[in-house]
């Protein structure tokens, strides 16, 4: 007799499993009632976090830019929320809560950072643990991206600036080869010159293409919501944590009664 119960035991048949869990169907239940308990009291026992928001709209000037396809506009929405959290960003804001007196890791306050898209929208959010945290630091790095922001739509004016200029140095020059010295707007006295104003423009060029900086100057941002102190906490979590709790309990449930418990019903068999 305890032969053949081990035979059956060495087989797996999910009829018999389903079957000996619905006859049992009350240690389901504690299994799963226990866990999404454990789960429960999990999510009360850890401290609550605050998230604050702001949000940074980006226009486009279709007037001045002319038809764009979705290609090119999903690349100047991308090109802005690179900004936002570049390294010069989150570095300039580390800097900004030290002088601020905030006493946070470095670490700390970086993953407390995010931001995701909405469409034409970044929102910036900032979690921690006090809700008057979470309101300074988005504030902080609220402005300091958008003023990264100003200071590349600039860039891409100065680079429209320097195309304007290039082109018309190209222009003297074609004009003082092909025409009379007489006749020519450009002299060849101002050769030494405009070769140095060349060598200026390439020199201080900016990391951007210029064809990233022509697409830049055509959009516009401005910040559509200002970060306000949350009223209750986010990531709680109560309701996840004893669903999750719960589908904890099943699974244990499952190796119980996979494991040949309870004795009972496989003798029953």
């Amino acid at each position: 007799m305890v032969m053949e119960t081990k035979e059956q035991l060495h087989d797996f048949y999910p009829h018999n499993l389903m079957r000996h869990m619905m006859r049992w169907w009350w240690v389901v239940m504690i299994f799963a009632i226990t866990g999404g308990l454990t789960g429960f009291l999990i999510s009360h026992v850890q401290k609550p976090v605050y998230e604050s928001n702001s949000v940074i709209t980006t226009t486009i000037d279709y007037a001045y830019a002319g038809r764009l396809n979705d290609y090119m506009v999903d690349h100047l929405i991308t090109a802005i929320g690179d900004v936002i959290d570049s390294s010069q960003v989150i570095d300039k804001v580390l800097e900004e809560a030290d002088s601020a007196g905030i006493d946070l890791d470095e670490e700390v306050i970086k993953d407390g950072l995010t931001k995701s898209r909405q469409g034409y929208r970044w929102v910036l959010s900032s979690r921690y643990q006090d809700p008057k945290l979470a309101v300074q630091i988005n504030q902080l790095w609220m402005s300091t991206a958008v003023d990264a922001l100003e200071e590349l739509r600039l860039s891409s004016f100065q680079a429209l600036d320097n195309l304007t200029y290039q082109h018309a140095v190209e222009s003297c020059f074609s004009q003082a080869v092909i025409l009379e010295p007489s006749s020519a707007y450009c002299t060849v006295e101002n050769f030494q010159q405009l070769q140095l104003d060349v060598k200026e423009y390439y020199h201080n060029g900016s990391s951007q293409s210029l064809v990233n900086q022509i697409q830049i100057s055509k959009i516009s941002f401005q910040v559509t919501q200002t970060p306000s102190i949350p009223d209750e906490p986010v990531l709680h979590n109560t309701n996840l944590a004893t669903v999750a709790g719960c589908a904890a309990g099943l699974i244990l449930a499952l190796f119980f009664f996979l494991s040949g418990n309870p004795r009972i019903s496989m003798q029953g068999k």
